[in-house]
């Protein structure tokens, strides 16, 4: 043990590179085009930005499709535990309502919106229903 040299030391001789290594290449140039925005990402400046409210409807639909559904599935198990029965059946069966009166809420409340901007594009007041 006492003949054997200090390892990582400074006297440890360096050893020669090997024969096959050399620099690695230089990252390539990154041509102009792609340094660019695309005109398709870029605002268009006639266009109205997304306001708020607008953001808040998309989530309120978006919630309200969502409490749908867990609704159905709610009164699947209610159903369930009341009448009796396969819980599994009666929560797909509740999944399933909540599911189909979702998409009829989504349905009502999209026609209802293009109704009312098809209202305001022709410069009438606001929609009766």
């Amino acid at each position: 043990m006492a003949n054997t040299p200090p390892m990582n030391g400074p006297d440890d001789p360096i050893e020669p590179e090997p024969s096959g290594w050399r620099e690695p290449d230089p990252p390539p140039e990154i041509p102009q085009t792609l340094r660019e925005t695309p005109a398709s990402a870029r605002p268009k400046p006639d266009s109205p930005r997304t306001s708020w409210g607008e953001t808040a409807k998309a989530w309120a639909v978006a919630f309200d499709f969502i409490v749908t559904i867990l609704a159905g599935a709610a009164l699947g198990w209610a159903g369930a535990t009341w009448i009796g029965g396969p819980l599994a059946l009666w929560v797909m069966g509740g999944l399933g309502l909540g599911f189909a009166m979702a998409l009829t809420r989504i349905i009502r409340q999209t026609l209802k919106a293009e109704r009312a901007e098809a209202q305001r594009a022709k410069g009438g007041g606001h929609p009766s229903r």
